[in-house]
Parts: structure tokens; C-alpha cells; sequence
């Protein structure tokens, strides 16, 4: 496994763990704290706003997960023609696969222009370029057509693991906010009915999702709507402390964490004829 992968891997991790606790086959935890802050008064507006923000994530028995991303953006000034109008969807090639699912713009007169296949590039980011470190590093782009004032673009993209990171397990994070004001934002988790998964809501107004389980499927779903965007301040704690999120994991205590970890090093730190 590549070392920027299993730096990307453990920072997750950390993050994920550092929430929760030993589970029962599903567990809430509680926080009472409300959506993050408003917008500033003085904060210029950014010409955009986000109609539908909405992500799912299945896992397979496996532990191996496809993720879905759907954002729906209202154009609302020419200034964010240029801001919002080329999308970069970022994953890890190493372990993943990324399509564009759907993608079309609604002009002011209602009517659908899809995207052209051909104006979809697979790439390595501009700020990795050239940095072995992160060879792995990819981004799906693609220019929305006819972008104008008073036009949304809709745009689907599914990433499919094609590798775990640990075997049988997975952890994710999603946050709920962005940069602008979105107005509907929903995260969507399916796995089997089978797996015990620890749930950790964080500044949620909703903390008990809608529950819909059948005889081998478990899927959850958060709703928000009117999410603002965290207002940034000196001194404050770190952003991903406060921006409401959910985490939610397979995994139960450090211990998972520090037995896979033994388990990457156990082959690099033997000693050979060489040494």
C-alpha cells in the first residue's frame, strides 16, 4: 500500500475513532449542540447557492463501499459562472474507481442540456503534479455547458472502492455544511442489516435518522435543510470540531487500528540479507 494512502487511511481513521465508542449492533450518540453559525453579515455574496447536496454510501459485506455524490447548484450571479461551472471530483486511483453517473444544465428557460462525454477528463490534480508522494492522486473534471446567470447544474458521480483499506472494515465522514448556504443537504448510509456499525452525529439539529431496514439491509438517512456555513473567526477550535457532521464506522476500539497497522509494518521493518 502506498505511504500516501496509509497517511490519507490513518488521519481518517483518527478522526473517525476519536468519536465513538464500543457498539451495540447500532449506536447513537447524543449531542445537543445546534446547525453551525450563520452566514456574516459583512461576508460578500458569492453569486451561488446550493439547492441539494446529497451523498450516499453502500457497503458491501466485504467492507467495500460506492459512494454517490449528487449536488444540484442554482446559479444565481455571472460572477460564479466561472466558480461553479467546472467541476473536480478528487479520489484515490490506488484504491478506487470514479464515472460520471449523470450530468446536464437547466438553463433560465427550463430546458436540459446534458454534458458532453467527451469534455470529461481523468487527471492528476494541478497542486500534486509532479509529487511522487501522491501518484495515486486523481480528479474527475468536466465544464458544465451553458452556464448562465439563473441556470442550476446537476451533475452525479459515483467512486467505487476497488480495495480496502482494512479488510471487512470501513469508516467514513460526512459533513453536512459548505462553503455557501445549502438548502437541502442529505447523507444516505446502506450496509448489511448484519453489521455492527457505531454511529456519531456531531452539531446536528437531527441526530436519529429516518430508519428504513428490510430482511438484510439497513439504510439511514439524515435530512437537513438550510444549512449555513461555518463562520470563520480567530483563535476558534478546528472547523471539522464544530461543522455538522456524522462519522460512522465498523470498527470498535484502537486495538482494530493498532493490530492492521502492526500488520503493514511486519514485512518492511523483518531483517533481510541486504541489512
Amino acid at each position: 500500500m502506498r505511504l500516501s494512502t496509509i497517511r490519507c487511511c490513518l488521519s481518517g481513521m483518527l478522526f473517525c475513532i476519536a468519536s465513538v465508542q464500543a457498539a451495540e449492533p447500532i449506536t447513537f450518540e447524543t449531542d445537543t449542540n445546534t446547525t453551525a453559525s450563520t452566514l456574516d453579515p459583512d461576508e460578500v455574496d458569492p453569486g451561488y447557492r446550493i439547492l441539494l447536496q446529497e451523498t450516499s454510501l453502500c457497503v458491501a459485506e466485504t467492507g467495500l463501499s460506492t459512494t454517490r455524490i449528487h449536488r444540484q447548484i442554482m446559479v444565481e450571479q455571472a460572477k460564479a459562472i466561472e466558480l461553479v461551472g467546472d467541476v473536480n471530483v478528487p479520489y484515490n486511483s490506488y484504491r478506487e474507481d470514479a464515472h460520471v453517473v449523470a450530468a446536464f444544465t437547466r438553463g433560465p428557460d427550463g430546458k436540459s442540456l446534458p454534458l458532453d462525454r467527451a469534455a470529461i477528463h481523468d487527471k492528476v490534480p494541478e497542486d500534486v503534479a509532479g509529487l511522487p508522494m501522491y501518484t495515486d492522486a486523481r480528479t474527475i473534471s468536466f465544464a458544465m455547458p451553458a452556464v448562465v446567470a439563473g441556470a442550476v447544474i446537476d451533475y452525479d458521480v459515483e467512486i467505487r472502492e476497488k480495495t480496502s483499506i482494512m479488510p471487512q472494515d470501513f469508516f467514513a465522514v460526512h459533513f453536512f455544511d459548505a462553503n455557501v448556504p445549502v438548502s437541502t443537504s442529505r447523507f444516505v448510509a446502506i450496509f448489511p442489516k448484519s453489521r455492527t456499525v457505531t454511529l456519531s452525529p456531531q452539531a446536528l439539529t437531527t441526530t436519529i435518522p429516518t430508519d428504513i431496514t428490510n430482511a438484510t439491509e439497513r439504510m439511514l438517512v439524515w435530512e437537513l435543510r438550510d444549512v449555513r456555513p461555518l463562520r470563520y473567526e480567530n483563535g476558534m477550535p478546528a472547523a471539522a470540531d464544530l461543522r455538522p457532521c456524522i462519522r460512522l464506522t465498523s470498527l470498535h476500539t484502537w486495538t482494530d487500528i493498532a493490530k492492521w497497522y502492526q500488520g503493514l509494518l511486519e514485512n518492511p521493518m523483518r531483517e533481510d540479507a541486504t541489512v
